[in-house]
């Protein structure tokens, strides 16, 4: 019995080496096969949003804003579906956005939705948007790109917020103010130049809010500018936008006992530590539009 399975043992190792030795020598390049060449042709066909296979929304609102206090830019997402917006009014902590559940996770800010203003994206490479150099009150439309699309924009992929900022089609010029309670102030001026082929025109803002809650208050100054030039069967457009503020302050969290005693209050380390941000922003864009060999344009 010992012999026999000393013989077994042999054979089996005998087979493993020469199946070894047989790998070893087995030329892989052999193995290579030339595919046939493939070609795909296709044509992008111009649609209307309402004949595109995508989850596209579009709300124009040049006559919806007309009525808002113009204060945060949740104000242009009330009409989206899908949209979820809170923290409107803590300008420390800024706006936090959610689409189908993308962006509900983040602490603050919007993480995972790719936000454009005029096509210039505003989401930095890992994912993160900053909305403070919007100008609500320059907003005549917002679209919305959701589901699997979206992946086209970058790696925010939970969606696409597209903003659109006024551009005039006569010379104007003019200005509002506006006040409220808890030492709300919001003045704008604007003008505008419109010639044959070129337009200029420009945007400066103020806004003042004392807050709601002790150490909640909130300063911002906004300009802008822009200079648009029709080319052959094109549009140049040249952006110039330059944000200040000096104070946004965040009042911090306070628990159900504090609310009961003064729902206004401030966290005590949020006042001790002067909790806030300030910020000074400035961006410059540029964009081509353009139609080549008699193409449409998508609506």
């Amino acid at each position: 019995m010992k012999i026999f399975k000393t013989t077994k043992i042999a054979g089996f190792l005998l087979l493993a080496t020469l199946a070894l030795r047989a790998q070893d020598e087995l030329d892989t390049t052999t193995l290579q096969r030339e595919l046939d060449e493939v070609m795909i042709l296709s044509t992008r066909l111009p649609s209307s949003q309402l004949r595109s296979a995508q989850s596209i929304y579009r709300r124009d609102l040049s006559s919806d804003n007309l009525h808002n206090q113009q204060l945060t830019m949740d104000e242009a997402l009330w009409y989206l579906p899908g949209v979820f917006a809170i923290n409107p009014l803590n300008f420390s902590q800024d706006l936090r956005i959610s689409m189908r559940g993308f962006g509900s996770r983040a602490a603050f800010g919007v993480r995972g939705i790719k936000i454009l203003l005029d096509g210039i994206p505003a989401t930095t490479p890992d994912g993160q948007s900053q909305l403070d150099h919007f100008d609500p009150s320059q907003l005549t439309a917002v679209e919305l790109l959701s589901g699997a699309g979206s992946s086209l924009y970058g790696n925010a992929s939970g969606g696409v917020l597209d903003f659109r900022t006024r551009r005039h089609q006569t010379s104007t010029f003019g200005g509002g103010i506006s006040l409220g309670s808890h030492g709300l102030t919001k003045l704008n001026l604007l003008g505008a130049k419109v010639t044959e082929h070129t337009t200029w025109q420009g945007n400066i803002s103020y806004m003042g809010f004392g807050g709601y809650r002790d150490h909640s208050a909130a300063q911002t100054v906004n300009a802008s500018g822009a200079l648009f030039k029709n080319i052959k069967d094109g549009l140049l457009a040249l952006r110039i936008n330059l944000t200040h503020s000096p104070k946004a302050q965040d009042p911090g969290g306070i628990n159900l006992d504090q609310v009961g005693e003064d729902r206004r209050s401030a966290r005590d380390r949020n006042v001790l530590f002067n909790g806030g941000e300030e910020i000074t922003r400035g961006s410059i864009s540029t964009s081509l539009e353009k139609q080549i060999n008699g193409s449409q344009k998508l609506m």
